[in-house]
């Protein structure tokens, strides 16, 4: 029996957790792109051209947890897909955080959830049924 040195194999798993939002097209690339060729749009969007058309990626929609009522997301601005997708949660006591911006943050949350919605009252006609729907 022969020894042979020890091979160990280390496997390491990174865990990423993407958040994507992709569609696609049969179209021609615009602006005369070619297959393999990619471009960028408004909103954090990256496009990129293949031969029976195009696929463009961007963010998706996906929650931040974090505390309301003394922290605020601040938009990033200047970067390209996909380092867009992910804005900075500023709380109090944060360097850059300001006290102005926070209030409108508040003032826009309470008018935006303080919006009370239409009621639909149930009326009951003389038949006995219920007319479910129906605006009163």
């Amino acid at each position: 029996m022969s020894s042979s040195p020890l091979r160990a194999v280390v496997f390491v798993t990174i865990f990423a957790v993407a958040f994507a939002a992709t569609f696609r097209s049969n179209d021609p690339c615009p602006a005369n792109v070619k297959p393999g060729g990619s471009w960028y749009l408004p909103g954090c969007v990256q496009c990129f051209c293949h031969k029976d058309g195009y696929e463009c990626h961007s963010c998706g929609v996906f929650a931040e947890p974090f505390d309301k009522n003394n922290c605020y997301k601040q938009q990033t601005i200047g970067l390209v897909y996909p380092d867009c997708c992910f804005n900075t949660v500023l709380c109090r006591g944060d360097p850059c955080f300001n006290e102005n911006t926070m209030a409108t943050v508040l003032k826009n949350e309470k008018l935006i959830t303080g919006v009370k919605s239409k009621r639909v009252k149930t009326t009951q006609r003389k038949t006995g049924k219920k007319n479910k729907g129906k605006r009163v």
